[in-house]
Parts: structure tokens; C-alpha cells; sequence
């Protein structure tokens, strides 16, 4: 059984010290990223612990219910970080540039909303829409 209790975000998500703690990593690597606004690029490790559990959670769950359309659109979310930077990831010394950070932050809270750890005033359409403007920016 998967550590998923409920879809809805007053359900509960596996044992509360799981979600706590990618609530936290979250919140480090925002807090991350607000303090290094003005640097061209930096290496941003809570984003890459972020994105590390994220990808091994979701894998998970593809691997207990592939055909599942939850599981599959939380797959595609962390897929498409993996497309624009899994080769940063790979390197020794990622370096991301701010709005980088932020583009992959952005993607990381609609997951980990959707999944229940992380409650936002947006509605998922909202979150989606921000997702899009910052690629389109980042295309810039």
C-alpha cells in the first residue's frame, strides 16, 4: 500500500515525519533562493535533496500503480524537471541560475501540494499557469 492515504489535501500523506520534513527541505530551499537573488548562479543542494526524494517517492508510487492518472501526472511534473535540468543534476558542482531555482521550486510546491504537504492559497490552475510563465521566461 502506498504511503498515499487520500488525494485531497486534508487526507493524510504516510507518516507525519515524511511530510514535515519535505516541508521543511521546502522551505530551506526557498528561504535558498530569496538570499541569493542578486548572485548569478549558485549551487542550491536543498533543491537537489528536493528533487532526489521527490523523483524516489514518485517513482515508487508509478512502480505500485503504473496506470494510476495521479500517479502519472506527479511523474510528469518531476519529468519535466528532468528534461530541462537532470543533466545539471548529474554534474559534481550543479549550478543553478535564480530564476532556474525558482522554475524548479514553482514545480516542486505544485507537487508537493498535490500530494498534501504543502497547502498554498493558489488553486492548481493557478499553480500551473505560474509553472508556464516562468518556462516561457526562462526561454527568454
Amino acid at each position: 500500500m502506498s504511503m498515499i492515504e487520500g488525494k485531497n489535501q486534508d487526507e493524510k500523506l504516510g507518516p507525519a515525519g515524511f511530510g514535515r520534513f519535505m516541508h521543511d527541505l521546502y522551505e530551506h530551499a526557498f528561504f535558498e533562493i530569496e538570499s541569493r537573488r542578486n548572485m548569478e548562479s549558485f549551487f542550491f543542494p536543498n533543491i537537489f535533496f528536493l528533487y532526489t526524494i521527490l523523483k524516489a517517492y514518485i517513482d515508487s508510487l508509478i512502480e505500485e500503480d503504473p496506470k494510476n492518472p495521479y500517479n502519472q501526472s506527479l511523474k510528469k511534473d518531476i519529468d519535466s524537471i528532468d528534461e530541462k535540468f537532470g543533466p545539471l543534476f548529474k554534474r559534481e558542482n550543479m549550478r543553478l541560475e535564480n530564476t532556474e531555482a525558482m522554475f524548479i521550486l514553482d514545480i516542486f510546491s505544485r507537487i508537493l501540494r498535490r500530494i498534501g504537504i504543502l497547502k498554498t492559497g493558489n488553486s492548481e490552475e493557478e499553480d500551473d499557469l505560474q509553472c508556464l510563465k516562468m518556462e516561457e521566461d526562462l526561454k527568454t
